[in-house]
């Protein structure tokens, strides 16, 4: 039995939300006034666009591809952030600490994450102005058995969502398990934690001895100044696509490390990849598997409900 109470602390999760309403009525309307878009020409833009904001892998094939509007494949994300809608709910803690909220870029598109202490390394901000430093990472909320019941609660969500549920040292990755949820519903979730962590002792180890890596040896990617294991998968992704396809999609960060970057996609290049998603979802990751991180928590939802309300997310430990 172990007696040592201490070692039973485990992480709170976070979680990433993915908003299906991606864009500001309001901004697309005078985006549209400035370009002087005749009426068929903006009614295609407004489906255009919407459908970007919202695509990924498994969606790429239903955008329209009939015009170009215009618009280079690696103007897209600018275009979806500066008409983006601002996302903004309420986030109330049933522990002393604040949950933080980021805005981060994810394969889904543009969303928020919550309890993450790396989804800055995937803003639109830190991206735009080329950074690739450490920034400030707050100390990890952790709670205790003795605690009680430890929730989260997000209000006034106001649309449909997707939520991705993971540790705050990881990023939400596409081909993991995401839960929809409709809008005006209460929804409660109750997840188990399991956590492993590496010995301190093994830092003194090198990568190929301890088989993992810390979050600060983010050598290995050529798009993040941190390692996670999604975010590997992410970069083997990135490669699969290049390679199959000559292009990435455009909610990758677009230049890397020493300047490498690759071709963003145009709709040809997105209609390859549509064509090829399944194959992209099933890759094994059998190379980052050899680079774990040497926190690993695993997440199980272990309950789920939802009752009609409005726009509130509940998930507990």
């Amino acid at each position: 039995m172990d007696r040592n109470m201490y070692f039973w602390n485990t992480s709170f999760p976070s979680l990433t939300i993915c908003s299906h309403r991606r864009i500001d009525e309001d901004k697309l309307a005078d985006y549209i006034r400035q370009r002087r878009f005749d009426e068929d020409d903006a009614e295609q833009f407004r489906e255009f666009v919407t459908l970007l904001a919202n695509v990924s892998y498994t969606t790429f094939l239903d955008l329209p591809m009939y015009k170009t509007f215009g618009i280079a494949g690696y103007e897209y994300m600018d275009l979806l952030y500066n008409l983006s809608w601002n996302f903004q709910p309420q986030v109330n803690s049933g522990t002393s600490s604040i949950l933080s909220v980021q805005p981060t870029i994810t394969e889904m598109g543009l969303c928020l994450a919550v309890n993450s202490r790396i989804a800055i390394y995937n803003s639109y901000e830190y991206w735009q102005t080329r950074r690739w430093e450490r920034v400030h990472e707050p100390a990890p909320l952790v709670v205790h058995p003795l605690d009680g019941e430890v929730y989260g609660q997000l209000i006034k969500l106001e649309s449909s969502y997707e939520v991705f549920f993971h540790g705050s040292m990881e990023v939400a990755e596409i081909s993991k398990q995401q839960y929809s949820f409709q809008e005006s519903y209460y929804t409660t979730v109750e997840l188990l934690a399991l956590e492993i962590l590496t010995s301190r002792n093994a830092r003194e180890l090198s990568v190929s001895q301890r088989q993992c890596r810390f979050t600060h040896e983010g050598d290995m990617l050529m798009f993040s100044p941190v390692y996670s294991y999604n975010l590997c998968r992410i970069e083997c992704r990135m490669k699969f696509a290049f390679k199959i396809c000559g292009c990435v999609p455009h909610f990758y960060r677009p230049i890397g490390k020493g300047n490498f970057r690759y071709r963003i996609c145009d709709f040809e290049g997105m209609r390859c990849l549509g064509q090829r998603s399944v194959w992209y979802l099933l890759r094994d990751g059998s190379f980052c598997r050899r680079f774990l991180l040497k926190q690993l928590i695993a997440l199980i939802v272990v309950f789920g409900q939802a009752m009609r309300w409005y726009g509130v997310l509940g998930f507990a430990r």
